[in-house]
């Protein structure tokens, strides 16, 4: 029985990626390159650490990629946050999910700061029990959900996660958590994702039991 659905933020909470895709392009620029990428292409840049994300989307070389993550920030934080908006049926969900007794949490490679101030921008701060991002100590999408699951006091075979990229899938595995992609998102389609998969967000109420 399901007791608690962790949930990704960016493609899984919010389409964010006008967002992204604008800070992370002005951010090369700012770093004064010329590394043009179209919005497919940009998909790649959502999911992983900032860091890991400028090497994978953008092959920057070492030298500019602590530039590139304060760049970002500033740049997001001021802008880049605004350009998002909750996918639609979302909140719908959810009701329906706490109306069932379940937890709903947020785990993130967003910093805890930057994803409390998206979350609270979208007036979504009601939706989740908790919201973990990373921060000096948790480092990644495994250690996120774990001090979801921590915080909540819920074992680890009583949760769901639902994200929409690999690191999601990667970071729940990890975890010990079952998983489902989430194919409004950006990283998975039919092809390429995990066995469990819904194709919005009202699907996920497939995979709780009764």
């Amino acid at each position: 029985m399901v007791k608690l659905v962790i949930f990704d933020f960016d493609g899984t909470i919010a389409n964010s990626s006008e967002g992204i895709f604008y800070t992370a392009r002005e951010t090369i620029k700012e770093l004064g390159l010329e590394i043009k990428k179209t919005d497919e292409e940009m998909r790649s840049f959502v999911g992983p650490m900032l860091r890991d994300s400028f090497r994978i989307t953008f092959d920057l070389e070492e030298k500019y990629i602590e530039d590139a993550v304060k760049i970002y920030k500033e740049i997001y934080h001021k802008i880049g946050y605004r350009l998002s908006y909750i996918y639609p049926k979302l909140r719908e969900t959810i009701e329906i999910l706490h109306n069932k007794g379940i937890k709903t949490a947020i785990a993130t490679n967003k910093t805890q700061s930057v994803v409390e101030h998206c979350v609270s921008s979208l007036s979504a701060s009601n939706l989740f029990d908790v919201i973990v991002g990373t921060t000096d100590s948790i480092r990644n999408k495994r250690e996120t959900i774990e001090q979801v699951l921590s915080l909540l006091s819920i074992d680890k075979k009583d949760a769901l996660m639902v994200g929409d990229t690999q690191n999601d899938a990667e970071g729940a595995e990890s975890a010990g958590v079952a998983f489902v992609s989430a194919l409004w998102g950006f990283g998975f389609t039919e092809d390429n994702c995990t066995k469990m998969y819904a194709r919005y967000t009202d699907e996920i109420l497939n995979y709780i039991g009764e």
